[in-house]
């Protein structure tokens, strides 16, 4: 049974990568500690984790993104682990190529008892998220950072193989950009594209519920999970009026599926595959998050 229900997931979710229209995760999903990855005893043994990937994904209007990135976590106490993360991103589309650093992520987990764990950190932008071409300002799609500050709160709870993690993200400076559809001349831009003036982006609340299987020689881990992202209002923009418009429909539910499947070479190498894919999706996203995303990473713990 649990072979049928696993291969009708894999099956959903690459059908709903040639349908999909958005996941809508502004970074909180991607915190290792959000993950919903299960208690690995091994992890115990060492005081260091780097990981080292990167993520293909394809944005509005076909934007494939490439996302490479580093991230380093530090065990300081039994209880107590913290981890920096830097990011980069490819952008390209019938526009035009952008490319630069995106965010950095400071987070700190603590473990107030052996199943229950706090996420603190926030994410500050490395781009004021105003890219041009021939001096007209590009969409969000084409931004390497949504050029945001935001704070990032979190709680998770594993119950042996199941994991529930809940976080909250919440910008505190919002970004430069300038970008006006109309500006553009007729014909020579994706007219669904959303002006993001002075883009104002509202809060995220996710929930991740993750099931982890370890196979008989404990070399393979399959971690599959559905992640609920609801965006708590309307995004803005200002107009050439100079008034604050809100964004129809850009508030609402993105309904995730996401799979990992994590090979141990060793006990202090692997490597991770994954896959996720939206099977609910806002009906507007002027911030140009990805749709659908592959991802690989390789890890080192020392």
């Amino acid at each position: 049974m649990k072979k049928i229900a696993f291969t009708l997931f894999i099956i959903l979710i690459f059908y709903k990568i040639g349908t999909s229209q958005g996941c809508g995760d502004a970074g909180a999903c991607s915190i290792n500690s959000m993950k919903g990855i299960s208690t690995d005893s091994s992890l115990t043994n060492y005081k260091n984790f780097f990981k080292l990937g990167t993520t293909i994904g394809l944005a509005q209007y076909s934007v494939i993104i490439i996302s490479p990135y580093i991230e380093y976590s530090r065990i300081i106490t039994k209880k107590l682990s913290v981890s920096g993360k830097f990011t980069s991103s490819v952008h390209y589309g019938d526009i035009t190529t952008t490319y630069g650093f995106s965010d950095a992520y400071l987070t700190a987990n603590y473990n107030v008892f052996s199943s229950l764990n706090i996420i603190a950190g926030a994410k500050f932008p490395l781009t004021s998220s105003n890219k041009t071409k021939d001096d007209l300002a590009l969409p969000m799609s084409y931004q390497t950072s949504l050029g945001t500050t935001d704070i990032i709160a979190g709680i998770s709870y594993n119950k042996k193989a199941i994991t529930l993690s809940f976080a909250y993200q919440k910008p505190i400076t919002q970004n430069n950009n300038t970008f006006f559809i109309d500006d553009y001349p007729t014909g020579s831009i994706d007219t669904n594209y959303k002006s993001t003036n002075q883009y104002y982006r509202q809060d995220d609340v996710l929930l991740r519920i993750s099931h982890t299987h370890n196979f008989k020689n404990n070399k393979l881990i399959l971690i599959s999970s559905i992640l609920p992202i609801y965006h708590l209002g309307n995004d803005t923009y200002v107009n050439k009026l100079g008034m604050v418009e809100e964004i129809q429909k850009s508030a609402g539910l993105t309904l995730n599926l996401n799979v990992f499947l994590q090979y141990k070479f060793s006990e202090t190498k692997r490597l991770e595959l994954s896959v996720a894919a939206p099977i609910i999706a806002r009906k507007s996203r002027p911030d140009g998050l990805v749709a659908i995303s592959l991802g690989l990473e390789y890890s080192v713990l020392f």
